[in-house]
């Protein structure tokens, strides 16, 4: 629920903007109805997805099979990735709980599909047979033609077409009188109407280029090493590669190229990785065109971009939370995991609740719960139980003599052969 109204409302406020700033131009430009509709429609579906989480909560009308065509165009229109919902068979009336169930897994498949895999096209099947309903969500990976080998940028990148249709329907930049080189920019995030609302406030800041639009970090390193551009704008969660590892390959293979993070939440502690990572600051995705062109300008003259209710956390972070000189380094964490997700993984190993670690860490508790659906997701685990195992097995508990600082785990034991719990 957090995710989708999050990104439905970030995705209305960047197109709201992009309204005022058309308005403010030119009240007659033909693009401005286009960006109101769209608005509205993003508008629209947040307050439904909202409807339906508060009808859960009072006992109304559970969702069932009957919304799964909704879900799939919902899904559709937010990834901009082709799906298809089918039936077959006759279909019967299902028990309240089980034509939930039908319809969470649905979601949640259509949701890991979004973090995790990049589709050409994605089918939801429902089928009533004799014996019980089965469904069936497939995601179809990209064409098998040969990849596309970028010598400057050093890597494999698959051609992704789709992706260069958000930049192509956006406005263009409008070079401001007098301004000879505009800020070129490259927008990195996994939700094609935040590419979209992005690229259409830039393209109406007088000295801006959109250089071009990535979905995950892989595709965004790959650009940035073909396109140069002066900075990157990266979401910190995409599928693949997130922001954080996007940046720390990006200062290693493009060092002249700049990162602002791009976040929903404005206490995400995860900037914090960011910025170790070599990111110049960050920016919440509702930040007017104003503010974005002010940050542009900021990090370019080699300044920081930082929230100042966020600087508190910064300084705690460099503080206390990495290794003092004479220090053990703390070994690689397994599974991808970021440093801030390794530490909510610890505290849930310490028997923690939700609202407990959040209180631990001074973030929310939808930032906590963001956090665990992505480290469950990354050490393949379905539940807590499961992850306090992980957390015994690769050493990701806190230790015993040490005051609970971020970053601060039992180190991994080398062989170590069994799980070692505590009694």
């Amino acid at each position: 629920m957090h995710d989708v109204l999050a990104h439905s409302l970030s995705g209305l406020m960047l197109q709201l903007e992009g309204a005022r700033m058309l308005a403010a131009e030119n009240p007659s430009d033909p693009r401005l109805p286009a960006v109101i509709e769209r608005a509205h429609h993003l508008g629209k579906s947040g307050l439904e997805e909202a409807r339906r989480a508060i009808g859960m909560l009072r006992d109304d009308e559970l969702p069932g099979p009957e919304r799964l065509a909704g879900l799939a165009a919902q899904f559709q229109e937010f990834s901009g990735v082709p799906c298809k919902f089918t039936v077959s068979g006759q279909a019967y009336e299902l028990p309240s709980e089980a034509g939930l169930a039908v319809y969470r897994v649905a979601q949640e498949a259509l949701t890991n599909i979004t973090k995790h895999a990049c589709p050409e096209r994605v089918e939801v099947h429902l089928g009533y047979e004799p014996c019980g309903t089965r469904l069936t969500v497939e995601n179809f990976a990209m064409s098998t033609e040969p990849p596309h080998v970028d010598a400057r940028a050093g890597r494999t990148a698959r051609r992704r077409p789709h992706h260069g249709d958000d930049t192509r329907r956006l406005p263009c930049g409008v070079a401001g009188t007098g301004v000879s080189q505009p800020i070129r920019v490259l927008i990195a995030d996994d939700q094609r109407v935040v590419r979209e609302g992005l690229a259409l406030v830039l393209g109406l800041l007088p000295d801006v280029e959109v250089a071009g639009s990535a979905s995950d970090g892989d595709e965004a390193v790959a650009m940035a090493a073909d396109l140069l551009p002066d900075i990157v704008l990266m979401d910190l969660r995409m599928p693949r590669c997130d922001g954080v590892e996007a940046t720390r390959q990006l200062r290693e293979r493009v060092p002249e190229t700049k990162v602002v993070m791009l976040t929903t939440y404005a206490d995400d502690m995860s900037v914090i990785d960011a910025l170790r990572a070599g990111a110049r600051g960050y920016l919440t995705k509702d930040a007017g065109g104003a503010e974005i062109r002010h940050a542009l300008r900021q990090v370019l003259d080699h300044h920081a971009v930082i929230d100042p209710a966020f600087q508190r956390h910064v300084v705690d972070a460099i503080a206390t939370g990495s290794p003092g000189h004479g220090q053990r380094p703390i070994a690689p964490l397994p599974a991808g995991l970021t440093p801030r997700e390794a530490e909510v993984l610890s505290l849930i190993a310490t028997g923690m609740s939700n609202s407990e670690i959040a209180e631990q860490l001074a973030v929310s508790e939808g930032t906590v719960k963001s956090h665990i659906n992505h480290l469950l997701a990354k050490i393949g685990a379905r539940d807590r139980a499961q992850a306090v195992t992980f957390a015994y097995q690769h050493g990701l508990t806190p230790l015993r003599d040490s005051p609970k600082v971020p970053g601060w785990f039992r180190q991994p034991e080398q062989n170590r052969g069994t799980v070692r719990r505590s009694v």
